[in-house]
This record gives C-alpha cells, sequence and structure tokens, in this order.
C-alpha cells in the first residue's frame, strides 16, 4: 500500500515527520514531500493539480497516481507553466509575462550532452 507524506512546516527542523521516519513507517512505500519556503500553499495546490491533470483514465486504469516517469521532463514543463501561470497572475514575477509560458520555461531546462567517448 502507497503512503503520501507530506511535511508542510517551515523550517525543516519543525517538520511533522523526515523522510528517513516517512519511510521507516511506511516500510519504505511512502512519498515524502516538503514544502519550500517561497511556494505559496496556492503554488503547490496548483502543481499537485496540474500533475493529476497529467495522469490520463489509461493511468488509473492501471492504478498509477503519477504520470509515466518516462515522460518526467515534460511532465515538469507542463507542471511548471501551470505554477509560472500563478506566479504572473499573483503579480509575483520578476520578468515580464512571456506570450508562451512553455516556451521561456524549455529556453530554461537543463539538458545534458554527453560528448562521444568512441
Amino acid at each position: 500500500m502507497l503512503s503520501e507524506v507530506s511535511a508542510l512546516s517551515n523550517p525543516s527542523s519543525c517538520a511533522e515527520c523526515t523522510p528517513e521516519q516517512a519511510y521507516k513507517w511506511s516500510g519504505g512505500t511512502a512519498i515524502y514531500a516538503t514544502q519550500a519556503k517561497r511556494v505559496s500553499d496556492e503554488m503547490f495546490i496548483e502543481a499537485a493539480k496540474a500533475v493529476a491533470d497529467q495522469v490520463t483514465s489509461e493511468l488509473l486504469a492501471q492504478g498509477l497516481l503519477y504520470p509515466l516517469q518516462a515522460n518526467i521532463l515534460e511532465t515538469e514543463i507542463k507542471t511548471a507553466a501551470r505554477v509560472a501561470k500563478l506566479v504572473f497572475d499573483s503579480g509575483l514575477a520578476g520578468i515580464e509575462r512571456p506570450a508562451d509560458m512553455e516556451a521561456l520555461i524549455r529556453q530554461h531546462v537543463y539538458t545534458p550532452t554527453y560528448q562521444k567517448l568512441v
């Protein structure tokens, strides 16, 4: 059985439990999440909704709660775009609102490149 633990207290020393405690309590099946100082509850909820909206009915039928790991970069980009929209709507962004939020995020995504060794 999967358990989800969201320790939302700040600073970390005041968290409801540590990741180690959550994993021990759950027998290693916990998904542990914490909240960053600059992330509001509204942003956290929007991110959760954005991830949930990317879980298709086919994935749900398979018992999956999250999008596939193979699509993690796309999941992250779409989630970041949703949260960024909220940040801009709230007047908290330090830059001018882009015409295409996903394109802006894609410009800043780290993409590893590897040299051929042979």
